[in-house]
C-alpha cells in the first residue's frame, strides 16, 4: 500500500490508491443518523451542483481513519470521523450501479462494482466489501448489495440506510435524464476531502473520537462507555463482542431509555457510592481498567451484561421468568419503581442467580423476595407518611456494603442484616421508617388524596388479600364518598361547618375505589344515590362494607379512617430484628465558609441537619443537591432544607469544605471542643464489632 499521509484527495483517486483496503465503521460509532430530507437532501443537491457545472470542486471535509494492516497487502481503514459522509456516498455509488443496469450497461456497472466498490483480489467475501457498515446495519446494507430489496422486513425499511438508499437512487435517476452515467461517476471525483490516517501504536483513537464529538451532538454517556470497552481492538472482535454482547444488552434497554441510569447504579454496586450522572463515564474508565486488567475485556462485558438483565427484571420487564414469590414481591414493587434500590437489589439477585458447591442457591427465593417486600413496606410507610423515599439514593449503596461485610460471604441471615440496616440502624436518621404509632399520628388527619397513587396500591392490595377472585384494577380510581365540593345539601346533612368538612374530605376513610364511569355518575350526590352507583362494584369488598352504612358522615370516616390505617399496619408489618437505636453525637463544624450541625452516628455516618450552611464553588454534588431541593442558593452560600447524610466524617468534611486538611480537629462537639480521642476509639471500636 501507498504511503498515505495526511493530504488533500479527490473521492474517485483515493480509492484507487488503495485497491486492497476495506472502510470499516467500527462499532464504537454512533447509529448511521443522516436523514433523507435533511443531510442527504442537501449532500444531492451539492453533488448536483457539481454535477451542472454550478460550482468546479465541492469539499466534503474530513476523512479521519485508523490505519491496521489485517495481513500481507491487505488493510483496514476504521473511520473515526467521516461516518456519514462515507455511507452515504457509497450508497449513491450502489445507486449508479444500479439505474447502470436498469439502463443495460453492465459494462458500466461492472466498472464502478470493480473499481470502487470490492477488493476484487481478497479472498474472504466479507473482505471484498470496500466499506463495511456499523453492525447494526449490516442486514440492511448487504441486501442493498445483492439486489435482494424485496426481502427487507416492515422493521428494515424504517432504517436510515434503506430510506436514504431509495431517496438516493431516485434523485440520481432523474439526473439521468439530463446527465449521462460517465458524467455523473466523474462528478464523484470533484468531491475532494482531506485524508487524516491515525496510527494504532501513538495515536488514542478513543481520545480523538470524544474530541471530535464534543462540538456536535453530545455522545451520551452509553456511547462513551461502549466505544471505551471496545475502540482498540480489531474489527472482527469489536463485531463479535458487540453482537454476543453489547447489541442485546443495548437493545433490551431501547424503550425504556433508562441505560444511562443502569451505568450509574452498576458502578454504585461496583463502588459502593452513588456517582453523579455527569461523572459516571469517568467512574466507569477506573472500574473498567481495573477489571480488565484482573478479568480481561469479555469477561468485564459478562460481567456488565449480567448487571442489565438483573436490572431489566428487577425495574422495566413486565413478565420475569423467576420463582413465584419473588414474581409477586416484584409485581407490587414495580407500581412504584423504587428504583434507589438498585445497587443492593441487583446484589441480591446475582447472589439468588449463583450457587454454592452443592448446587444451592447463595440466597434463596424466599429470601430475595422478603427483602423487595422490605422495601415495599418502607417505601409504602415513608410515603404515606409524607416522607421522601429520594433519600434511598444515598443510603442504599452504604446498606449494600454493610449487608455484604456483615455477611462475609455466608448469606443465611441477609434479610436480618438487612431489616438491621434499614429499620433499626436508621431509628432516629432522616432514613427512619415510621412504625405503627408514628403511621397512626400522621396518617389519621392527613390529606390522603394528595398520596392517592400510595393509597391505590394500598386498596388494592386490602382488596387482593386472602381474595381468590381476579380483580382488574386497572378501570379503578380513587373517589370521594363525601364529595370534594360541599354542596348545600350535604353541609345541610351533616350539620358540620365547612372547615370541618374540609378538614375530613381527603382523609383516608372517605376514600375508596370506583371506575372512571361510576365516579362521575356519583359526583357530588347524595350517599343514598351514590350507594346505588357503588353496586356496580359490589364486588369490592370495601364498597360492600360502605353499601351498608345507613348514612356518611364524619363518625364514618373516623372509623372507617382508623380501620384501614389498621389494615395498612397489618399488610405491611413494620419489621425489627431488635436492635437499639444507633447512638448519635451532635457535632458541629464552623469557620469563614461553613456553619453545620450534624448528628454523627456510631456506624460512622454523618447527618447534615437542616439549616447548615456552606460556602463552596458550584459543582456536581451542589447542582445534584439543588436539583432534588435538598440546598437552596442563599448568597455566595448553599442553606440544606433536610438533613443529608454522608458515609463518613471525611467524606462530608472533603465534600463540603475541601480546603479543610484536618477533619476530626475541625469539628467540634456541644462545648466547642475538638472531637475527643474518646469519641473517636468508640466509633471505631463500634466499627469492628460489625
Amino acid at each position: 500500500m501507498p504511503n498515505v499521509r495526511p493530504d488533500r484527495f479527490e473521492l474517485l483517486r483515493f480509492f484507487k490508491y488503495a485497491p486492497n483496503t476495506q472502510f470499516v465503521i467500527p462499532v464504537y460509532q454512533r447509529n448511521y443518523i443522516w436523514t433523507a430530507k435533511k443531510q442527504v437532501r442537501k449532500y444531492l443537491d451539492d453533488y448536483k451542483a457539481v454535477l451542472s457545472g454550478e460550482r468546479v470542486k465541492h469539499f466534503i471535509g474530513i476523512i479521519m481513519y485508523l490505519q491496521i494492516q489485517r495481513s500481507i497487502g491487505f488493510f483496514e481503514f476504521s473511520v473515526v470521523d467521516g461516518q456519514q459522509r462515507f455511507v452515504t456516498t457509497f450508497l449513491m455509488l450502489y445507486a449508479l450501479k444500479k439505474i447502470a443496469m436498469e439502463a443495460g450497461n453492465l459494462t458500466f456497472a461492472t466498472q464502478i462494482n470493480d473499481l470502487y466498490l470490492t477488493n476484487q483480489y481478497a479472498k474472504n467475501y466479507n473482505d471484498k466489501l470496500k466499506l463495511k457498515p456499523l453492525v447494526s446495519d449490516d442486514d440492511v446494507f448487504s441486501k442493498i448489495i445483492k439486489d435482494d430489496l424485496q426481502n427487507l422486513t416492515k422493521e428494515e425499511k424504517k432504517s436510515n440506510v434503506y430510506i436514504n438508499y431509495i431517496t438516493v437512487k431516485k434523485y440520481l435517476k432523474e439526473l439521468y435524464g439530463h446527465f449521462q452515467l460517465e458524467q455523473m461517476l466523474e462528478a464523484f471525483d470533484k468531491f475532494y476531502f482531506v485524508a487524516i490516517p491515525l496510527d494504532s501504536s501513538e495515536d488514542d483513537a478513543q481520545k480523538i473520537f470524544e474530541t471530535i464529538n464534543s462540538a456536535g451532538a453530545a455522545l451520551t454517556k452509553s456511547d462513551l462507555i461502549r466505544n471505551y470497552i471496545l475502540m482498540n481492538m480489531q474489527s472482527y472482535e469489536q463485531d463479535r463482542l458487540y453482537k454476543e454482547y453489547w447489541y442485546p444488552m443495548e437493545k433490551s434497554f431501547a424503550s425504556s431509555g433508562k441505560i444511562e441510569n443502569f451505568f450509574r447504579m452498576f458502578l454504585a454496586n461496583r463502588n459502593y457510592n452513588l456517582s453523579n450522572m455527569e461523572d459516571i463515564y469517568d467512574v466507569f474508565q477506573i472500574w473498567f481498567d481495573k477489571n480488565r486488567s484482573n478479568y480481561g475485556i469479555e469477561q468485564s462485558l459478562k460481567t456488565i451484561c449480567k448487571y442489565a438483565k438483573y436490572y431489566n427484571d428487577l425495574f422495566i420487564k413486565e413478565k420475569v421468568e423467576i420463582a413465584p414469590e419473588i414474581d409477586v414481591a416484584l409485581k407490587e414493587f414495580k407500581k412504584n419503581a423504587i428504583e434507589p434500590t438498585a445497587p443492593l437489589l441487583m446484589e441480591i439477585y446475582n447472589l439468588y442467580d449463583s450457587k454454592d458447591d452443592k448446587n444451592d442457591r447463595l440466597v434463596s427465593a424466599m429470601e430475595f423476595a422478603k427483602i423487595i417486600n422490605l422495601f415495599n413496606i418502607y417505601n409504602v410507610r415513608r410515603n404515606i407518611c409524607n416522607q421522601r423515599t429520594g433519600i434511598l439514593t444515598r443510603i442504599v449503596p452504604l446498606m449494600l456494603k454493610y449487608v455484604l461485610d456483615n455477611c462475609d460471604g455466608v448469606y443465611s441471615k441477609i434479610y436480618e442484616h438487612c431489616v438491621r440496616y434499614l429499620v433499626d440502624n436508621s431509628k432516629g436518621k432522616q432514613s427512619f421508617m415510621p412504625d405503627d404509632e408514628y403511621l397512626k399520628l400522621n396518617l389519621s388527619g392527613a390529606n390522603a388524596y394528595s398520596l392517592r397513587n400510595y393509597v391505590k396500591t394500598i386498596f388494592e392490595k386490602i382488596e387482593s388479600y386472602n381474595n381468590p377472585a381476579v380483580i382488574d384494577f386497572s378501570n379503578l380510581s380513587i373517589e370521594h364518598l363525601m364529595p370534594q365540593t360541599p354542596t348545600d345539601e350535604w353541609l345541610k346533612t351533616l350539620n358540620i361547618k365547612k372547615e370541618d368538612y374540609e378538614f375530613n374530605v381527603h382523609r383516608l376513610g372517605n376514600l375508596t375505589l370506583a371506575t372512571s364511569v361510576d365516579n362521575s355518575k356519583m359526583s357530588n350526590n347524595p350517599f343514598e344515590y351514590k350507594k346505588q352507583v357503588l353496586q356496580n362494584t359490589s364486588h369490592l369488598k370495601m364498597n360492600m362494607e360502605i353499601i351498608n352504612k345507613p348514612t356518611w358522615g364524619i363518625k364514618e370516616i373516623e372509623e372507617r379512617t382508623a380501620y384501614l390505617i389498621q389494615k395498612i399496619c397489618d399488610l405491611y408489618p413494620y419489621v425489627s430484628v431488635g436492635e437499639q437505636t444507633v447512638n448519635h453525637y451532635n457535632v458541629y463544624l464552623k469557620n469563614d465558609n461553613s456553619d453545620i450541625s450534624a448528628f454523627l452516628f456510631s456506624d460512622e455516618t454523618i447527618e447534615i441537619q437542616e439549616g447548615s450552611i456552606i460556602k463552596c464553588s458550584y459543582n456536581n454534588f451542589i447542582r445534584d443537591l439543588v436539583e432534588d431541593g435538598i440546598i437552596k442558593e442563599s448568597g455566595e452560600k448553599y442553606e440544606f432544607l433536610q438533613p443529608y447524610s454522608f458515609s463518613n466524617i471525611e467524606e462530608a468534611t472533603n465534600t463540603m469544605a475541601p480546603d479543610i486538611t484536618n477533619c476530626w480537629e475541625s469539628w467540634v462537639d456541644y462545648n466547642k471542643q475538638p472531637l475527643s480521642l474518646e469519641l473517636r476509639a468508640k466509633l471505631l471500636n463500634s466499627k469492628a464489632k460489625k
